[in-house]
């Protein structure tokens, strides 16, 4: 490493000797360049499909934002009898955590159904 480095010094030091700037050298240094995009256009069919899969896809992530937030506070909610409670083996906190995590469960069971169509959407093949 110590080479490189060296050898990379003592050519920027040539550069120098030459008359180049340090702007010169920085952009011969730095590949600034931007290699061109070579997509290729999309028909129309195409581009439907890639505007109904991102459709999709921020579909998805605004739901999961408005549902997982709601299950996260109700398993700590869940959890509140047990941490603070004198007797955290007491019946009441037990029943209490159980009801929250049969609601949490139940609840993604439903959430995670009404997904089913985009996530098929996001697993089928195309064959043409």
């Amino acid at each position: 490493m110590t080479a490189e480095l060296s050898s990379l010094t003592a050519k920027m030091d040539a550069l120098r000797e030459k008359g180049f700037s340090d702007e010169e050298i920085n952009a011969l240094l730095s590949p600034v360049l931007a290699a061109p995009s070579h997509s290729l256009p999309l028909s129309e069919e195409d581009r439907a499909y890639a505007e109904q899969w991102n459709e999709n896809i921020e579909t998805i992530i605004d739901k999961d934002k408005k549902t997982w937030i709601p299950f996260a506070l109700l398993l700590i909610i869940g959890w509140i009898p047990k941490v603070f409670s004198d007797n955290p083996h007491s019946d009441f906190s037990t029943y209490w955590l159980v009801g929250c995590y049969v609601l949490l469960f139940g609840g993604a069971f439903v959430f995670n159904y009404k997904q089913v169509g985009r996530a098929k959407f996001f697993l089928k093949k195309r064959v043409n």
